[in-house]
């Protein structure tokens, strides 16, 4: 009976570090209240301990078969309950624990060490042990502080924020774990005692974590390069569209010195018709020659604001909407230089002005897109709303891309670091089938 109490105790001592390390580190990411948390965890950590007991006690009383057993335990039960507590995607979870598993096999290994060199017989005959609890307890009390530095400060911020495909992510952490495991399980109890399985172990343990280091450092790389391709492709089709713009500026110049060159002629005949006093046909011709000059020099400019950037932007994109029957209503009150980077404002329309009219595609009647803009103050508030098929992919309160099959939308994400850029707020919501969008920019 001393002994299950000794495994319990051990238990506790072994699950509940690690699981208060990753609840206080992602705190802000749980999903349920206090109390939830406890009555998902309590029973997953009594299914977990009395697994292990049954284990210690009946099948596994040699003590390193029932390690590994007990790591493979941990995983499971530790993904379970914070799959169900926290807002974590799982391939980021998944990704966490391993690295977690990395470091509670590190532990179990320096505990081994020490045990079998200055406790040998404690070491051989039992799976736990009074001694095996405080030796514990002190590596803890060390590493752990290095532990929280690594997860909060670096693996957090790193891994939430980030919004590139995690979905394979976990292998590589997974093959280092499995690695370390089979090192650390494989040597014989003359080995373990010496000097070069300790080296070897804080060396394949130093050297995992650095990897793991460097792949997520690669991760936030390749965000960072996603967003720069994005904007380098919002700035060609900005070029784009003021090429167009031109083109078209060229082409109206054409059709007004031609219809001005072809005045004369037409006013001749008014003249002839005013002679003749011949009302209905000067009427008529009068109104043939206005749509002639509404349909070959009119309506080939649509103004929306005095900002030429936007204007631009919302001319192409009007156009775009006109091809795909989606109903665009624009009031913008914006000056030619609203404290704003053209780059920035081409960012923010561009980006939510096409994903509205991609999520216009996808439905087939009531396609709108309602699109305001006004500086009031020092403020400026851009608000779009869209129609779409009420279907939508979410992490916690962000929106996720439907394109890809993990990750925040790049677009909502460029949209945001803008936003944070001027100390502004972006705020994505759907409501039923409409979709809005409302960013506010504190102006300089």
């Amino acid at each position: 009976m001393q002994y299950i109490i000794v495994v319990i105790i051990s238990q506790f001592v072994i699950v509940l570090p690690p699981w208060a390390l990753i609840t206080v580190a992602f705190w802000e990411l749980m999903k349920v209240t206090k109390t939830q948390i406890f009555l998902i965890m309590a029973p997953l950590l009594t299914a977990y301990i009395s697994f292990v007991v049954i284990m210690a006690v009946f099948v596994f009383p040699n003590v390193r078969p029932l390690h590994h057993i007990n790591n493979v335990a941990f995983f499971i039960v530790s993904f379970f309950a914070f799959y169900f507590t926290t807002k974590i995607q799982p391939s980021k979870l998944i990704y966490l624990l391993f690295i977690v598993s990395t470091y509670l096999i590190f532990l179990c290994s320096i505990h081994s060490h020490i045990e079998a060199r200055f406790f040998m017989d404690i070491f051989t005959t039992t799976y736990v042990s009074w001694t095996y609890i405080v030796i514990r307890i002190v590596l803890l009390v060390l590493s752990i502080p290095l532990a929280w530095y690594f997860i909060r400060w670096f693996v957090k911020p790193n891994i939430i924020d980030n919004n590139i495909d995690w979905s394979n992510m976990w292998i590589v952490p997974a093959i280092l774990t499995v690695v370390i495991a089979v090192y650390t399980g494989a040597y014989s109890i003359d080995h373990i005692v010496t000097l070069q399985y300790l080296v070897g172990v804080i060396l394949l343990t130093l050297a995992s974590f650095a990897i793991y280091y460097v792949i997520i450092k690669m991760l936030v790389q390749t965000e960072e390069n996603e967003k720069l391709a994005r904007i380098i492709i919002l700035t060609g089709r900005q070029l784009e569209i003021q090429g167009k713009q031109y083109e078209t500026l060229r082409s109206y110049i054409e059709e007004t010195k031609r219809a001005r060159h072809d005045m004369r002629f037409h006013l001749a005949v008014i003249k002839s018709h005013i002679d003749a006093v011949e009302n209905k046909e000067l009427n008529s011709f009068m109104s043939e020659y206005e749509r002639y000059l509404t349909e070959e020099t009119g309506n080939i400019f649509t103004f929306f604001c005095d900002n030429y950037a936007v204007n631009s932007i919302m001319q192409y994109y009007s156009a775009i909407a006109k091809n795909e029957d989606v109903a665009v209503d624009a009031r913008l009150d914006l000056p030619k230089n609203s404290g704003v980077s053209d780059t920035d404002l081409c960012i923010i329309f561009g980006n939510c002005i096409e994903n509205a009219i991609e999520a216009c595609r996808v439905i087939n009647e009531g396609k709108f897109v309602k699109v305001r803009a006004k500086l009031a103050g020092e403020t400026l508030t851009i608000t779009i709303d869209n129609s779409f098929d009420g279907v939508i992919k979410m992490e916690g309160e962000k929106f996720l891309s439907r394109k890809r099959r993990e990750g925040v939308g790049i677009g909502v994400s460029s949209v945001s670091a803008v936003a944070g850029k001027y100390g502004g707020a972006a705020r994505f919501e759907a409501k039923g089938n409409v979709f809005q969008a409302e960013i506010m920019l504190p102006l300089p």
